[in-house]
């Protein structure tokens, strides 16, 4: 019977260790980092009443005959599930997404944890929970370069630290330089040019359009338009077109105006008519020019009549002659009744005319002379004939250039005239159009500005200067450094040039003189040399020219002044940078991380740490993205993987297991009680 008891005894001991397993599990459910235990058990030796034996002639095999003597703890096991990950915020609260852990040491060994609730102390350093362990990894140098080592110091973020000022040595350029950035000037005329009321095209053919038939021009043989303004450099044009004489066909006016302004040559400008007949003065190519243009039309002038004028004046008794003179009382007359003046020529259209003036039959006076032939019927057609101040006159009755002749011989009367005729001349009126520069010259430019720095910390604006070189299809822009508004001069490589490939690549990226940067001197500081990265030969990723605004997508440069450090940040690769207040950020240390070839075996020593042994074999030291797969969250930690459920159904399990072993105990004792009792009576 003292089986049965020590059998029960063992029971009610071991379901009594599964609660206390079960209890420190439910106590850990809000620990950070708790990883539940498990209990298993095994039973102990059993007692052998007799062995086995096989079978044996006509005797069968017997099975052993064991009687067990309880159960004993087998083992505690660590469960190493990961937990829910909580976000805090907190940027030391550091969880891991994978297997692993933390590394902190307290100076003597190393611990391992997966609790990451860390603070930091007044040093800087990363302290665990409890504050006795610090936080272990490897530090960057001062160019927060990281070394490949395995030697695991404290992580110390040290606030207030000095970044040094830091000189420009790199500039790069990343930006676009407009292929069409220069414009050509254009003069354009305010009127179109028309005939009929037609717009004149310049696709038709102007030299078969008299500059007389355009609509409102008016103009005659020795007329003169004025070509006149000034060319590319500002040199005074002056050009006189004679209608006539030097053509009379709108070509004629166009071609006159190209030579003016020299349009076979790279600086000169060209004329042209446009489809809706506006003429263009356009400069043969792009940039800052001083053109001008106009055309001066002759004066305005009234037509005129053709006119004879006698060159003999009539007189009598000393005075000139009048409309009521009788011819014969001229002096030096010697007209009698039945004479006959003989009044011969062509009137305007060129036709002949025959009159003959009867003295006494037609009249006898000057004024019946005129009336004669002024007659509309019988005298002669187109011409009015007048004395004034004793000259006799004929004038053709319309203007212009038509003609006629006067041919009379009056000196077989003793009144001799010959005449003195003036041309006719037909009206001039021509309306030149005005013009107006309507697109001015410019020298396509852009420019970028980025602030560098000497070695003592001291900002500098670098202005950069791009100018289009304007030479059709050159591809070529010049550049510019310009320091601190020219305060400071470049000691040299403060200019050069670009070239760019058909398809808006870059080309070449050069200095002017033999340099291959920057170079200027601060007073105080060391010097300056500054080199630009405009991006790779054939490629797009530097400065480019295509047919788009020019812009300046970024610029970058790698000088600073002096900062200090105000904040950190740890990302997924456990690096921990610094950024400072003059706008760097560095690495300033990476965590380290654990893991084990049987973490199982590794053995609490509390405050959520773990410690290594023979069990759970060396750590092997791990860095996040290079040899192991886990990654750390920061403002995350990692909550207990501690199941509520489970542990509630297994404390049911632990309690019904613990009453029935006591029942074990109370049977037991029972039969034990009644045993001694009958022995008693006997």
């Amino acid at each position: 019977m003292l089986r049965s008891l020590f059998s029960g005894v063992s029971g009610v001991v071991n379901q009594q260790a599964f609660m206390d397993v079960i209890a420190n599990n439910i106590a850990n459910v809000n620990t950070v980092g708790y990883k539940s235990g498990r209990i298993t058990f095994t039973d102990t030796l059993s007692e052998t009443l007799s062995d086995a034996r096989g079978s044996l002639g006509n005797f069968g095999g017997v099975n052993p005959v064991q009687i067990g003597l309880g159960s004993r703890i087998s083992s505690v096991d660590t469960n190493f599930k990961a937990g829910a990950l909580e976000m805090t915020g907190m940027i030391t609260d550091l969880a891991l997404n994978g297997n692993g852990f933390f590394i902190v040491n307290d100076g003597m060994q190393n611990s391992f944890t997966r609790a990451g609730a860390f603070q930091i102390d007044s040093s800087g350093k990363i302290i665990a929970q409890g504050g006795a362990q610090y936080l272990q990894g490897r530090m960057a140098n001062a160019d927060g370069e990281l070394t490949s080592s395995t030697v695991l110091e404290d992580i110390i973020l040290p606030f207030g630290q000095k970044d040094p000022a830091r000189a420009t040595e790199n500039v790069e350029l990343y930006c676009n330089l407009n292929r069409d950035a220069s414009d050509i000037e254009q003069w354009l005329a305010n009127t179109a040019i028309k005939e009929g009321g037609e717009a004149i095209s310049g696709s038709q053919n102007l030299s078969s359009i008299d500059i007389a038939d355009i609509d409102g021009f008016t103009i005659r043989n020795g007329d003169v338009i004025q070509i006149t303004g000034n060319d590319r450099d500002g040199a005074a044009v002056s050009v006189d077109f004679i209608y006539g004489t030097d053509g009379a066909s709108l070509q004629d006016l166009l071609d006159a105006i190209n030579v003016a302004f020299a349009s076979t040559t790279p600086d000169g400008a060209t004329i042209s008519l446009d489809q809706n007949g506006y003429l263009r003065l356009t400069a043969n190519k792009a940039g800052e020019t001083d053109f001008s243009f106009a055309l001066i039309p002759p004066d305005t002038t009234e037509a005129t009549a053709q006119t004879h004028t006698s060159s003999d004046q009539w007189m009598v008794g000393g005075l000139a002659a009048n409309s009521t003179t009788d011819l014969a009382a001229i002096t030096g007359s010697t007209i009698v009744n039945g004479d006959g003046f003989a009044i011969d020529g062509t009137d305007a259209d060129g036709n002949p005319i025959a009159l003959v003036f009867t003295y006494g039959t037609d009249g006898t006076t000057v004024g019946d002379l005129l009336n004669f032939v002024n007659d509309e019927t019988t005298g002669f057609p187109g011409v009015t004939a007048t004395i004034n101040n004793g000259y006799l006159t004929f004038e053709n009755n319309t203007t212009g250039s038509a003609t006629s002749t006067i041919i009379d011989d009056f000196s077989q009367f003793g009144l001799d005239a010959t005449y003195t005729t003036v041309d006719g001349t037909d009206a001039t009126n021509v309306i030149t159009p005005a013009f107006t520069a309507s697109v001015d010259g410019s020298t396509g430019m852009h420019t970028t500005l980025i602030t560098v720095y000497d070695s003592q910390g001291s900002q500098h604006d670098l202005l950069i200067e791009f100018t289009q070189d304007l030479t059709p299809g050159s591809n070529l822009w010049t550049w510019q450094a310009i320091i601190d508004n020219g305060e400071i001069t470049a000691t040299s490589g403060d200019s050069g040039q670009l070239t760019f490939n058909e398809d808006g690549s870059l080309k070449q990226f050069t200095f002017d003189g033999d340099t291959e940067s920057l170079i200027f001197n601060v007073p105080g500081a060391k010097e300056v040399s500054i080199a630009f990265g405009a991006g790779t030969s054939g490629a797009f990723d530097g400065i480019t020219q295509f047919t788009s605004p020019s812009t300046t997508i970024a610029i970058e440069q790698d000088g600073y002044t002096l900062g200090v450090l105000t904040n950190v940040s740890i990302d997924e690769l456990g690096h921990v940078g610094g950024f400072y207040s003059n706008g760097q950020t560095k690495i300033l240390a990476q965590l380290a991380l654990a893991t084990f070839t049987n973490q199982g075996g590794l053995k609490k020593e509390g405050n959520s740490l773990y410690s290594s042994n023979s069990a759970s074999g060396n750590p092997i030291i791990s860095w996040a993205g290079s040899n192991t797969s886990t990654t750390i969250k920061a403002g995350h930690l990692e909550s207990s993987n501690v199941d509520l459920t489970k542990e509630f159904t297994n404390m049911i399990i632990a309690q019904r297991a613990l009453e029935a072993n006591a029942k074990t105990i109370q049977a037991s004792d029972r039969i034990l009680t009644t045993i001694i009792d009958r022995l008693k009576r006997t």
